[in-house]
């Protein structure tokens, strides 16, 4: 009796054991890190001696035990960043003192659920208006993808979160390029 009791036992907590093996080994999934999304460089056309107020929405927040995902915080410092960054604007201002406003709003993030070299595509929607007369000045679809290998990370939760960041380091990129190509 005290045998198969301690078989029940046995049964009941390697799956649990198995599973808390699973996690330690793979960790849990953290949420694209703003510093990651900000492009290294870029190719601009013009230089706008206007200022500018950014706000983002359609982002998630990530969920440990699930997958990685972009939050409108991390996007929205990311993208602020990068506008000081690339100078494409003369200033980044909270509030409505701002010469134009930039919107994006995040679309659709297509994410693989697993994979050695992991690609991930992000699409957004950019809208830049004009803060004094409410005039759309312009507005974009960028659709933009980036692949980690499992060279950069052999960890997939962490993987992941490197494709998250480059997809949207590059969507950043193309979005403040294009801009810099209007003229204001």
């Amino acid at each position: 009796m005290k045998n198969s009791m301690k078989l029940d036992v046995i049964k009941l907590i390697q799956p649990i054991f198995t599973l808390l093996l699973f996690v330690l080994f793979l960790g849990c999934a953290s949420g694209a890190k703003w510093q990651g999304m900000v492009p290294p460089s870029f190719d601009l056309v013009n230089h706008h001696p206007r200022s500018v107020n950014v706000s983002v929405e359609g982002g998630k927040k990530t969920n440990p035990m699930i997958a990685s995902q972009i939050s409108n915080k991390a996007f929205m410092q990311a993208l602020q960043s990068s506008i000081e960054k690339s100078e494409v604007f003369t200033a980044v201002i909270s509030g409505n003192s701002a010469d134009y406003r930039l919107d994006v709003e995040v679309f659709e993030i297509s994410q693989p659920l697993m994979g050695f070299n992991m690609t991930v595509s992000l699409e957004t929607l950019w809208k830049l208006t004009r803060h004094d007369d409410n005039t759309v000045i312009w507005k974009k679809s960028i659709t933009e993808s980036y692949t980690a290998t499992v060279g950069q990370a052999f960890a997939g939760v962490k993987r992941l979160r490197l494709a998250n960041e480059g997809a949207a380091a590059a969507n950043i990129r193309a979005g403040i390029e294009k801009i810099s190509s209007l003229r204001l």
